[in-house]
């Protein structure tokens, strides 16, 4: 599940801005962790394997989330770099989960897949703020 895996990216980058500039990242970084137990909570309602289950912070299988998780570590040389990268994660996160909330038909994916875009945005103000 693709989403898992964004969803995991940016936990991991928040966590890793927390450690090394504070707020507004810790907040964020906890956020995302719920984001993430959410999706995986669906996963397992579905048995949908998990293949991030086993994978270490900022470790990712998929080539592509790997590579997006580390432009977004090496775009974060201060809080202000971190807040920019982060609020085109965020950006990206919420058309994304758009993308797919239109594709859905299944009423708790919906809800879910709108759960997950309302948080992007919430954590997109946030960002915004701290400019």
């Amino acid at each position: 599940m693709h989403v898992r895996g964004q969803e995991t990216v940016g936990k991991d980058a928040y966590q890793d801005f927390s450690k090394r500039y504070g707020k507004p990242f810790d907040n964020l970084a906890d956020s995302q962790s719920t984001l993430v137990s959410t999706v995986t909570g669906m996963m397992k309602r579905y048995a949908v394997p998990d293949p991030m289950s086993s994978a270490a912070p900022g470790h990712f299988p998929d080539p592509a989330l790997q590579q997006r998780y580390d432009t977004l570590i090496r775009s974060g040389t201060s809080a202000s770099a971190a807040v920019t990268a982060m609020e085109g994660y965020e950006r990206q996160n919420s058309s994304d989960l758009q993308r797919i909330l239109s594709h859905t038909s299944q009423p708790d994916l919906q809800q879910m897949y709108t759960h997950l875009k309302q948080a992007a945005d919430r954590h997109l103000g946030t960002l915004q703020q701290h400019h």
